[in-house]
Formats: C-alpha cells, structure tokens, sequence
C-alpha cells in the first residue's frame, strides 16, 4: 500500500516520522534506523533536531563520515548523497523526485531551498550560503495557452562559492572556484573562476583578474598566525581555557592553553619542515604545518591531531579543542581539511 506521497508505508518509516516529533537530535538512533531502511550512514554523523530525510530510494542514498544535518532541516527527495564532511545548516529545504549530490566538505546555509525535481550537484569545498533559493523546474501557466516549462539539473562546481539570497534557475552551471555575488539571479552558466553578481547575474572580475589577488607564500604564513591568534581570542571568549601563553622553539611557534593552572591543550605551528626532534622536544597535542613533514617524524605524528595546511588534510581526532580549531579555519577563513584515511 502507498501514501499520498507514493511512499509505500512500512512501519519503519512511520518510526522514522515519529523520531522527527523528538526534542533531542537522537543521532545514533536516525542514522540506525537509515541503515536499516537500506541507506548508507558513515560514521560520526550527527542528526540535529527535528532533522528529517526521507528518500524514495533508500538504497540509492548515502551520507558521508562526520557530516551534519541541522536542526529542523527536511530533505524529502528521491535520495541524497553527500561526501565527508558535509554541513547542512539548521532549517534547510530540499523537495523533489530527483538526486541530490553534495561532494566532501561542502555547505549548506540556513533555510536555503533546494528544488530537485530535476537532479542538483554540488561539487567538492562548495558553499551555498543561507536563504539561497535553487530550483530545477518552472511551470504554472498551462503550455497548452503559451505558458513557459522548464525542468533541467542544476550544477555548482567544486569550490564555487554563492553567497547569501541567491536565486538560481534550471539549468545553470556555476563553473569551478566561481563566486555569485549576494541577492543575485542567475539565470545562464557562470564560467569557472570568475566573480559574476546582479540581476541577472553578470561576470565583474574574470578569473585572471581574481588569480592575481592571490596571496604569496610569505602572505599566506602571516594569515596562518592571523588563524592561530583568532583560534585563541575565540577559545578565551568561548571560556573553553582561562589563558593562553605563546612562545617561539626552534623555529616553532607555540601556544599553551590552560584551564585552572592546568594545560589543557598545546598547539604548535611549523613553518618549516617537521622532524622527530621537534616533536619530541615540544609534545604538543595539535600540530599545524605550513612546510614538509620528515619522514622520521611521521609516525609520532600519528599519535597526536595535526592539520596539514598545503596537502589540506588533517587527523581524524574529534575532540571540542580540533573542532573548534577546524571550525575556525573553515568557518572564519574558509579553509578546508579532508580528514586523512
């Protein structure tokens, strides 16, 4: 037997409706009850509350290790697939008879809206910021009487960046590293790498243009240490340590976290290449490297978290001091770690 939305009804799906009605996130118990309905649930995903997804095809649907669905987001589609590391905000809609595809490390802002009559693809390190509205069908006035219809995918390239409030119709191809300015409409491709913003969305700075702003090597190392220090005001003002002592070591600059007199956490950042030496002399517990690591100092390396910041990999370790760290990196600076198998 079907429902009206030709689902047909088992009575795991009614138990999937109920956990929706829960005031807690019950993460372990959704992704449990997905994997049972046929889907693919990695690991250390986390469920927010009242987040609901729904696929037509279980067993066609899978969802990535350390992705997060926020509070109160409804995904109802034929099925879902995401990479690692994904992010849907709180209050996001996606309805549809189609896929949605979201590759590694992607985000999805705060009550955007994802229309997949027709398939949507976001690809690897894009982000959809909040109120965005992407749809791949228009029709209302009877075609029999003149009336326009249009249902085609919609693909946003890895890296591409679409800020808030934009309006993306059927058919678009948002190219590579591009970037759509806030309150846009876009209604024809954007090439890859350029900046294109208005209504209709037009290119304002070609990607030749964008590459030239581009950070040298010596600017990038200064922004890592603008990083660090925004990691410690952050932990201060977030009351996660009560101070934090800096020091330099060998070319290594240091910074010590405590909490009540007592060290919670030490961060070191090497500019340079990483040896066994450094490692055992400084025994921090978070790495974060700018230059090559030693092959001697590879496997203590694997005892400790580290953020590889030209390979953009990092450790698995998922306690509150790294994901706050990724956070910023990510969150503030928009940059991005795959975590290393």
């Amino acid at each position: 037997m079907k429902g009206l939305t030709g689902i047909p009804r088992r009575p795991a799906y009614g138990f999937l409706v109920f956990l929706y009605a829960l005031p807690f996130e019950g993460s372990r118990l959704k992704a449990w009850l997905l994997r049972r309905l046929g889907a693919r649930v990695g690991r250390h995903v986390r469920f927010g509350r009242r987040a609901f997804v729904l696929c037509r095809r279980f067993d066609q649907t899978s969802i990535g290790d350390y992705s997060s669905i926020g509070d109160r987001t409804l995904i109802t589609a034929r099925a879902l697939q995401t990479g690692e590391d994904v992010r849907f905000d709180s209050d996001v809609r996606v309805r549809g008879r189609g896929v949605l595809r979201v590759g590694n490390g992607c985000y999805i802002g705060a009550r955007s809206y994802i229309d997949v009559n027709s398939d949507v693809s976001i690809n690897d390190d894009a982000g959809v910021g909040p109120g965005t509205w992407i749809f791949t069908h228009s029709v209302w006035q009877s075609v029999l009487e003149g009336g326009s219809r249009a249902f085609a995918p919609v693909t946003i390239g890895r890296g591409a960046w679409i800020p808030a409030n934009v309006f993306i119709m059927p058919g678009v191809t948002i190219g590579e590293d591009a970037v759509v300015g806030a309150r846009s409409l876009v209604t024809s491709d954007i090439a890859p790498g350029v900046l294109a913003a208005g209504s209709p969305a037009k290119v304002l700075r070609t990607a030749e243009q964008r590459l030239q702003e581009r950070p040298n090597s010596e600017e990038q190392e200064e922004l890592l240490i603008a990083i660090l220090e925004e990691f410690a005001k952050v932990s201060l003002d977030l009351r996660l340590v009560d101070t934090v002592h800096q020091s330099v070591r060998d070319l290594v600059r240091v910074y010590e976290f405590r909490r009540r007199n007592r060290i919670v956490g030490r961060l070191a950042y090497c500019r340079g290449t990483l040896s066994s030496s450094q490692l055992s002399a400084i025994r921090a517990t978070t790495w974060v490297t700018f230059g090559e690591v030693d092959a001697s100092a590879r496997p203590a390396l694997d005892q400790v978290a580290w953020f590889d910041v030209r390979g953009r990999i990092r450790s698995p370790h998922r306690d509150t001091f790294n994901r706050l760290l990724h956070e910023v990196f990510r969150g503030e600076f928009g940059v991005r770690f795959r975590i290393a198998k």
